[in-house]
């Protein structure tokens, strides 16, 4: 039985972002269930279940990763054209996460392989619509819901709605 709960990977830089996601999700009482990182290379990291992240009782493997392309270190674009050339994440479902209204950014994040993508919030409101947003990708969004189906066999069809694309 698939549970109802969804687990986030949430890659950003920025810890304000973390925490008003984190906050949004708390107030919307929401299935999901976040983890966060810092940067495009501690999500590597932790999906190749490298150093403290070797143990997936304590960190478990993402349904869904949520994605910020202007990062230090690694950029989301960079972590994009590395998940792409993974055959063991390539088929993870990523969300692109960004207040940039670059279309050629986010059409080249597009192509590289994100699956859609959500506008930053100005309010605490629209942090809450945007819990609202993953969800309905999620329940929309088959391989976003069995990760270890997703990390074993790869990337079952597209299905989108609901999520700019």
């Amino acid at each position: 039985m698939v549970s109802s709960r969804i687990t986030l990977l949430y890659v950003d830089d920025d810890p304000n972002d973390l925490a008003l996601l984190g906050h949004a999700i708390d107030q919307t009482d929401s299935d999901l269930w976040l983890l966060t990182s810092h940067d495009g290379r501690h999500a590597m990291d932790y999906l190749e279940g490298r150093g403290i992240f070797c143990d997936r009782s304590l960190h478990p493997f993402p349904d869904l990763i949520l994605l910020d392309l202007h990062m230090r270190f690694v950029t989301g674009i960079e972590f994009l054209a590395w998940r792409r050339t993974s055959s063991g994440f390539s088929g993870l479902p990523v969300l692109v996460f960004t207040g940039s209204v670059d279309q050629a950014e986010l059409g080249r994040a597009l192509r590289m392989g994100a699956d859609g993508h959500i506008n930053k919030p100005q309010t605490f409101a629209g942090w809450k619509g945007v819990v609202q947003q993953i969800r309905d990708f999620a329940a929309q969004n088959p391989r976003s819901r069995s990760s270890s189906v997703v990390h074993s066999f790869g990337s079952p069809a597209k299905a989108l709605s609901g999520v700019a694309r």
